[in-house]
């Protein structure tokens, strides 16, 4: 958001753009957010945090938004992934998610937890 403030003391943009770039910051923000907790959920599982069954039901509910492909304001779901994925650092877990989204639930668990062993 320091960016925003910044463009906004040198540019002064009208409030209308203000208005319209500060929601396009706080989805960005969003995306981000949702995919940095699902990431931490996948580590507190590799760590044996959270039990399997729970975990594979919440990536059941992953895998019916991608595929239902709903939209968050201007981008759909694949496209904020796709977005996001870019700039998660762990490449196992954009693999993970990958495998999720192609319905290989039970799979993926059991590579992740090998992977992790």
């Amino acid at each position: 958001m320091s960016r925003l403030v910044v463009l906004e003391l040198r540019t002064q943009p009208s409030s209308s753009t203000v208005r319209s770039t500060s929601r396009i910051a706080i989805r960005s923000s969003y995306r981000r957010m949702y995919w940095y907790q699902q990431h931490v959920q996948f580590l507190y599982w590799l760590t044996g945090g959270l039990a399997r069954p729970v975990y594979r039901s919440w990536l059941l509910a992953r895998e019916r938004e991608h595929l239902i492909n709903i939209r968050f304001g201007a981008l759909d779901y694949r496209t904020a992934w796709s977005r996001c994925s870019d700039w998660l650092a762990d490449v196992e877990f954009s693999v993970f998610m990958e495998r999720i989204f192609a319905g290989q639930t039970d799979e993926a668990l059991d590579s992740a937890r090998r992977l992790a062993a």
